[in-house]
């Protein structure tokens, strides 16, 4: 049985917002694993004395950080991340 050609520019139009959904849930669920990332790094952080060394991985080498400049990064991620949602 075939689709009358009423209802095609209906069925395109749905499976256009059927496609847009998908990308949005696909972008909701990676900041939401971000973000739980990112907060779990908090929690560390917090356990952390303030002269503690820390590290950055920047691809297959770590990196020394200074560890107020690394928390405030974390900070600043998770409002952003926050935002987003």
């Amino acid at each position: 049985m075939s689709t009358p050609d009423a209802l095609k520019p209906t069925i395109s139009r749905f499976q256009e917002l059927q496609a847009e959904f998908e990308a949005a849930v696909d972008s909701h669920q990676q900041l939401v694993s971000q973000l739980s990332e990112n907060q779990q790094v908090q929690k560390e952080f917090a356990r952390l004395e303030p002269d503690a060394r820390v590290y950055k991985r920047t691809g297959p080498v770590l990196l020394p950080q200074d560890f107020a400049e690394a928390n405030d990064n974390v900070n600043k991620r998770i409002e952003f991340i926050q935002k987003e949602l």
